[in-house]
């Protein structure tokens, strides 16, 4: 009986319909191809750390893969692929990427695969820049060059990519000798001007930077030196009123003589009782301390030795040609002010202030001579009252005396005291001897004014100075330098007193020499 109610209970109805859910059941709880559940991981990258799609080369990148997708992320596997480039880390939703060196254009994806084997990829576009050169200097960066003189530039110039650089040089004037790599040759044109210095430099991905170089070109003879004292400088300028270079550590640079023979400059300093011997490039060769007040300089050509006067020592030196030394020492002055050698034999004429008068000393006089106790070698021109400035006549026998308080400009001849004046003047201070045409130039300070004479006429006057105090010839062309010291300036002028040039930027200049030229 128990076993039928079994087999009853077995085939009933309700039993077909318990199973029948049970299996429909589990069935539904399994994925289906048509199903939501079973679509595909959702992929999306982006870089962390670029704004934009375009990078350097070698530069790194962080790519993110954000990804959707109903099962465990553990459960996924991610692969990261490049068309260039190494990935150094991956990981499933992050991967470090190095770019090419090379320019172009690259690929970055990533694929991602669930466990029923459906995929996900995402990809980015990636533009790898080509940086251009930089061109760190081209030297020399502006150059003072004599005509016709060679100089070698060179182009200091990196890429940050790495890459292989090229050099294309051109010049404007002048010729260009040689050009190899980053350097070149160039020689300077036969007349003074400016020259532009030019150069590309180019990548094998012919990217490029440019860069000019201003070079002056001037003639060394008529270049003009000047004593910038305000401003405590030597400043060299060139006969077309190109500033050149400064040179500093000076404290009053008062007093300056160029010597072309040995391309040289010398400078009294008396406020460092100094003098300073500089090369043609302002570079110093030499300081001799020690001077008592040097005033004034002038340099003896022949043989390279420069006198200068020890206004605060009230004695007279000679220096060795290289700067270095103290050759001889005159004594028995009081206060000199000024010194002029006489080109032709090597005598010294001392303007001997505060005796008021004029020495001349031979070129033999020996060292530790004394003007006041000894006679044989030197020789007085008396009757002065101020005398600040002493020139001598390259083709004469006579030398130029400016007396600033009889404020009279002397013609005094060598071998006797007669002399004769140029009256009507106020507060002289300097002049100018222009032999080969017979003009004296005289600065006339108090009245702001620059005096032309021949044959002690007037035949010129320069205005619109204030309180000029030194003045210089340039032998070529006859045109006059001016230190238009209280206008802080420089004027130049042509030989009938035509404004040529004007030039500012300085400070109470008190001495002007042009190079003469050998």
């Amino acid at each position: 009986m128990r076993r039928q109610d079994r087999v009853a209970i077995s085939n009933s109805p309700f039993i077909f319909v318990i199973s029948s859910l049970l299996i429909f059941g589990w069935t539904a709880c399994k994925k289906g191809p048509s199903e939501p559940g079973n679509q595909p991981p959702q992929v999306q990258l982006r870089v962390e750390n670029l704004a934009g799609t375009r990078v350097n080369p070698l530069d790194t990148l962080i790519v993110m893969a954000v990804i959707e997708d109903e099962l465990p992320l553990d459960s996924l596997q991610t692969a990261w692929r490049a068309s260039g480039g190494t990935f150094l880390a991956e990981q499933n939703t992050r991967a470090v990427w190095l770019a090419p060196a090379l320019p172009g254009t690259y690929w970055l994806s990533c694929r991602v695969t669930d466990p029923d084997g459906d995929i996900g990829v995402d990809s980015l576009q990636i533009t790898v820049g080509n940086r251009p050169p930089t061109i760190l200097a081209i030297t020399p960066d502006s150059a003072n060059v004599v005509i016709g003189n060679q100089v070698l530039f060179r182009c200091t110039a990196i890429d940050s990519d790495g890459h292989v650089l090229t050099f294309d040089w051109q010049v404007e004037a002048g010729q260009l000798l040689w050009a190899r790599g980053d350097s070149m040759l160039w020689k300077a044109p036969q007349i003074p001007r400016q020259t532009r210095i030019m150069v590309r430099v180019q990548d094998e991905f012919q990217a490029e930077a440019r860069d000019t170089t201003l070079i002056t070109t001037y003639r060394e003879a008529g270049s003009v030196w000047i004593a910038d004292t305000g401003n405590r400088d030597v400043v060299k300028v060139s006969g077309e009123g190109r500033m050149l270079f400064r040179v500093s550590g000076f404290h009053t640079p008062t007093a300056l003589a160029v010597d072309a023979v040995r391309r040289t400059v010398w400078v009294a300093d008396p406020g460092q009782g100094k003098v300073t011997l500089l090369n043609f490039a302002g570079q110093s060769i030499a300081t001799l301390t020690g001077l008592g007040g040097p005033m004034d300089v002038d340099v003896y050509r022949p043989n390279g030795r420069a006198w200068v006067v020890e206004t605060d020592s009230n004695r007279v030196a000679e220096l060795s040609r290289d700067g270095a030394l103290v050759l001889r020492r005159i004594f028995g002055f009081l206060h000199p002010a000024a010194v002029a050698i006489d080109p032709k034999n090597g005598d010294v004429y001392v303007a001997d202030t505060g005796n008021h008068r004029i020495v001349k000393l031979t070129a033999a006089v020996p060292d530790s001579y004394n003007v006041a106790t000894d006679s044989t070698h030197h020789r007085v021109y008396p009757g002065l009252l101020e005398p600040v400035d002493v020139q001598v006549d390259l083709l004469q026998n006579h030398f130029w005396v400016i007396d600033r308080l009889l404020e009279k400009a002397f013609r005094m001849t060598d071998s006797s005291s007669t002399r004769q004046a140029v009256s009507g003047l106020r507060l002289p201070s300097a002049i100018a001897i222009d032999s080969h045409r017979e003009i004296v130039w005289i600065a006339d300070t108090g009245n702001d004014r620059i005096l032309k004479t021949r044959d002690f006429s007037i035949i010129g006057t320069i205005n619109g100075l204030l309180l000029p105090q030194a003045l210089s010839i340039d032998p070529i062309d006859g045109s006059l330098w001016i230190a238009d010291t209280e206008n802080d300036r420089l004027v130049k002028i042509d030989v009938d007193g035509n404004r040529l040039l004007e030039i500012y930027g300085f400070s109470s200049p008190r001495a002007i020499v042009v190079n003469p030229g050998q």
